[in-house]
């Protein structure tokens, strides 16, 4: 998808996402309740529903970078 990031100038760039298999996406929320724990807070409902994705921003064009080779990389 592309998007423009920065506040005072808009750079054009893309995102990236992607669903993390059920297991890498339980490792991530444990390891995300582990830190909320040690900084004593808790986890809103849509943090952990984020622990789900990888989300890339890259300014790489496609024709450049796959969405499979940001995926390995």
């Amino acid at each position: 998808m592309a998007i423009k990031v920065g506040t005072s100038e808009r750079l054009p760039a893309r995102l990236v996402l992607w669903k993390l298999s059920e297991e890498a996406a339980n490792r991530r929320r444990a390891k995300m309740h582990e830190n909320a724990r040690n900084q004593r807070r808790t986890l809103s409902r849509q943090s952990l529903a984020w622990g789900d994705w990888n989300l890339l921003i890259s300014n790489v064009g496609v024709d450049k970078l796959s969405h499979h080779e940001c995926f390995l990389l």
